[in-house]
Parts: C-alpha cells; structure tokens; sequence
C-alpha cells in the first residue's frame, strides 16, 4: 500500500513545526499500548464518523496484534456503512490508550468514560478556546478543513517515523468521506490547497469511488421531502433564514432528529441567504445548525449559547423554545455588522 504523498510541503510548513514532537509522542503511546479506544463527539457527522474509522483502520493495518476499539453509539446508525462499532468493558480503559477525534470540548465527548484512560490524546480542528485542552497531549490546527484532513498529515508524519507505516484503501476511503462532507463537496472556503492535494492522493487508491459518491450525495425520500418542506418553510428576514422543527412537527413528516440535521447543509443553494439557522427539537433541548457565508463570522454566537464550531459553521444548544429569538438577534447582529 502506498501512504498519502503531500506535494504542498510548504503549506503544512507549520504543521511540521507545531506538531512532530506530538506526533512522536502519538507514536510511542500507540507502540506502548496493547489496547487503544477511539472516541468522539455526541451525534457525530461524517467526518467525525469518517476520523474516527479512519484511525481504527489505520491502527489495525499497521498494527495487527494491538486491540483497537471505536465507541459510540449516538446516531451512528444513521452511517453504519462507514465502519463499526464497538463494545468494551469498563475495566479495559483503565489500561488503554485514548484518542478522541473531532471533539472541540469536554462536555461533547460522547461516552465519559475516556475519562478512565490511562493516556489521552487529541486530535481536533475546532476552534479551541484555551480552556479544552482535555487530552495528555493535544493535536489541534484550526485551519484544517475537517479532522481527516488533520489525520491525513498526522498519517504522513508516522510514515517520516516508521517507513513502515502505510495507509490501506480503506483508511483512504474513510478520509475521503470526512474530508468531502467538512467542506460541503469542495464549495465552502475551507477547502484550501493542502485539501485538494490530500484528496488527490486519496482517490489514486483501490475503493470504490462510485458507491461512496452516492453515499455522499443521496438521500431517502423522507429526508429530501423534509428538505422540500424546510425551502417552502423557512422564514427569511435580512439576509438571515431560520426555521424550527419541533418534535411534534418531526413525527408529522415521519422524521427524526438526525434526518433534520442534514438540513443546514441544503439552505446554502438558496441565493439570497447570508446565514441561516435550523433549529431542531430533541426531547430534552434544542440543537441549533448554523451557516454562514465566508464573510461572516458565526462562531461567537455558537459559542454563546453553549456551542462552537468554526466561522462559517457552528452549533448551539438552547433550552426552550423561547430563546430562539435571542439566537435569531444575535445573528442579525453578525450580519448588521
């Protein structure tokens, strides 16, 4: 198997400055450890889902007689064709190596007990605030497009390591969906030199490029329907759209929170928009989806009602349905300038 080959050296010059100590240091602890669990965050997306198969199947390539376990449960079934899931004794972590991949904070890890790890690493390309460092070691850059672009140069750095350290197809392939997903197919501003680099190399491996497309790009007619449903619905006022999916209204359209979360990703083909925020009822909060146009900074936002994310795309969670119109405000305010 060939490893990915960056040609863009001089852009990851900083990469190669910032992190080699920690990546030797990831080396030593994966050598050292004879179990590694993989976490990552609550209701993960496809790069989240696609770091964390991605690293699973890196680590049992290379290192065939360690136990490599990913954990997870919450919306995974939504992409179970991405990889699987795990179930691991509590006991173990007390002796094992932890990373946890694409989780800007504490609070959003899913399963605590990484906790209980022996070692922790992170690897992340959130925006990170100073006060998340949670991990032993933290690998963070925040000018990645996703977290698989960030592994796809972690993966390169191991290989300066151990020339024995290689990527199989399948590791290719799960890059690949966290890396497409991230940016939005190629069209939001994170995709930068170094991406399309990495993707390049990417696809030169034996996986199958048609079947993970329509992965990518199809959807069941429920969810489309919804979609139909939110550009027919949602409210625009000043550049910004907004729309509401409370539980009652979900089982009306004979969907689920998951399916709603898609939704952000489809309001950006309407051409009038210069945000917009889809507001999506659990049974106990409510998760809010935020996009932005590059000129627009949405992250303090997300950050202030108790979510982060990136300029462009962000999360929040509120706690009733009446302070929607404090979110609403607040990124009119982003827009007003």
């Amino acid at each position: 198997m060939r490893l990915v080959s960056i040609r863009l050296k001089k852009y990851w010059k900083k990469w190669r400055v910032m992190f080699k100590a920690e990546i030797k240091i990831l080396l030593e602890k994966i050598n050292e450890y004879q179990n590694i669990i993989i976490h990552r965050h609550k209701r993960p997306d496809l790069d989240c889902l696609g770091s964390q198969m991605a690293l699973k199947a890196y680590l049992q390539y290379n290192f065939p007689n360690k136990n490599i376990y990913a954990v997870g449960e919450d919306g995974f079934k939504e992409f179970n064709y991405i990889g699987e899931i795990d179930i691991v004794d509590d006991e173990l972590f007390k002796k094992s190596l932890v990373i946890v991949v694409d989780t800007a904070n504490a609070a959003r890890v899913e399963d605590e007990r990484y906790k209980d790890g022996a070692y922790t690493i992170k690897i992340d390309h959130h925006i990170d605030n100073g006060d998340e460092t949670y991990g032993d070691i933290n690998i963070v850059d925040e000018e990645s497009s996703s977290c698989c672009e960030l592994l796809s140069y972690i993966f390169n750095q191991l290989h300066e390591f151990d020339n024995n350290l290689v990527l199989s197809d399948l590791v290719a392939r799960n890059l690949y969906y966290g890396i497409y997903s991230d940016t939005g197919g190629f069209k939001f501003p994170n995709s930068r030199p170094q991406t399309f680099s990495t993707v390049s190399e990417l696809v030169k491996y034996d996986w199958d490029y048609e079947d993970t497309i329509m992965h990518l790009t199809t959807y069941d007619h429920n969810v489309l329907r919804l979609v139909g449903y939110a550009y027919n619905n949602i409210v625009i006022e000043d550049g910004l759209g907004y729309i509401y999916f409370s539980q009652e209204l979900q089982k009306e359209l004979g969907v689920i929170p998951a399916h709603v979360s898609l939704v952000a990703n489809f309001l950006g083909n309407i051409k009038q928009l210069k945000a917009w925020v889809v507001f999506n009822e659990y049974p106990s909060f409510i998760r809010v989806n935020i996009r932005s146009r590059s000129q627009y900074n949405i992250e303090p936002v997300a950050k202030q009602f108790d979510g982060g994310g990136h300029k462009n795309a962000g999360g929040a969670t509120i706690h009733n349905e009446a302070t929607i119109k404090d979110v609403v405000k607040a990124l009119k305010e982003v827009l007003e300038g």
